[in-house]
């Protein structure tokens, strides 16, 4: 059973205009913008030093973010198009690589036809997985109809190809059994800890 203890120390719920959910808690920031989340390192202190070089350099990034962005939506498109029961959803990783998620054991002719519609085949990864996107968001919402369990938040980790789980050692113990009867166990990535909530203003 893959489970972490965490103690957390603050926890924001940004619930206005339904713009996703941030929990702040040790350094870190785990938003979650949809099915996929994204972890935001707190630096102590932020600088800002305006100059052209620096400026230069923010608009170089975004145009290779974005044409990144336009690749992946492009491989994805071909994986909805000829296995879409095996669309495990994407992300790119620290080093700057597309990685295509695949819920199968091996398809070898899927593969080819990422890698070869590429423009950077050797900056993309395909991962094997267990789940498809769309069973993890059928669960994830499984999980969410059920009031009763004691569960703080769940969030859908394409990166895992889990959902994340944030509950107290308490609600777990008591609740344990109806959650994993709802959704398989290894599809679930406990966070278990006490949680206290605060508004946005006290969070900064």
């Amino acid at each position: 059973m893959k489970r972490k203890t965490v103690t957390y120390s603050v926890i924001t719920l940004a619930l206005l205009g339904v713009a996703g959910i941030s929990i702040v808690y040790g350094n870190g920031v785990l938003r979650n913008d949809g099915p996929q989340y994204r972890d935001i390192g707190i630096p102590s202190a932020t600088f800002s030093i305006p100059s052209a070089v620096e400026e230069q350099s923010d608009v170089t990034k975004a145009m290779m973010d974005q044409k990144r962005a336009e690749e992946m939506n492009k491989l994805m498109d071909i994986v909805k198009q000829l296995a879409p029961e095996s669309d495990g959803g994407s992300y790119v990783d620290e080093s700057g690589s597309i990685v295509i998620q695949v819920a199968s054991k091996s398809n070898p002719d899927l593969e080819k036809k990422l890698l070869d519609a590429s423009e950077q085949p050797n900056k993309v990864n395909i991962n094997y997985v267990k789940y498809s996107e769309s069973e993890l968001e059928e669960s994830y919402k499984i999980i969410n109809s059920k009031k009763d369990l004691g569960i703080y938040m769940s969030i859908v980790d394409i990166k895992k190809n889990r959902i994340t789980v944030y509950i107290s050692e308490n609600e777990l113990e008591k609740h344990r059994a109806d959650i994993t009867n709802a959704v398989p166990e290894d599809m679930i990535d406990w966070y278990v800890g006490e949680l206290r909530v605060v508004d946005q203003a006290g969070a900064i």
